[in-house]
């Protein structure tokens, strides 16, 4: 027999985890689910605090695979098969190795890479700039990176192939 709610590793006792990805809190007279947040990564969490009263976050991807998947290989990533970070039941978890992980975010376009990663200052047009200068052999690598407003070591990874590897 399946059981639906299953105590959280370390939280015995106060908090339990289903197959669903909710979290109960027996911290209380009357339990309750308690009530997920969304980090900046978009990862669901919950804060779970020890009988000693001290909090701690955990991610409810975790939690379920923790509780309710065997890791044989243990394998130290949880991977969401969907790709929806907020699809926490069982049946969309898996352990993987990062690799593994990155290997499956590539394969179902769910990275973001060059301009459209959020954090990406130069565009598809400045990498291509910045290659034809630096073949050019006019310029050192940290007069294009003021040109740019990068680093130096940004413009070495651009023209030696290690990063924007599709343009």
């Amino acid at each position: 027999m399946v059981r639906e709610w299953e105590f959280i590793k370390g939280y015995e006792g106060r908090y339990l985890v289903n197959r669903s990805g909710q979290v109960k809190s027996l911290v209380r007279k009357n339990p309750i689910i308690l009530k997920e947040t969304i980090n900046s990564h978009g990862y669901c969490y919950v804060i779970l605090s020890d009988i000693s009263g001290n909090t701690k976050s955990k991610k409810i991807h975790r939690l379920v695979a923790e509780t309710f998947i065997v890791n044989e290989d243990n394998k130290f990533t949880v991977n969401h098969i969907d790709g929806d970070k907020l699809n926490n039941y069982i049946g969309n978890l898996e352990w993987n190795t990062q690799t593994e992980n990155s290997n499956h975010s590539f394969e179902n376009g769910l990275s973001k890479s060059g301009e459209d990663h959020p954090l990406s200052k130069l565009s598809k047009q400045d990498v291509e700039s910045i290659r034809l200068l630096w073949n050019d052999g006019n310029l050192f690598q940290k007069d294009i990176a003021k040109r740019y407003n990068t680093s130096q070591s940004i413009v070495s990874r651009i023209v030696n192939g290690k990063i924007w590897k599709h343009i």
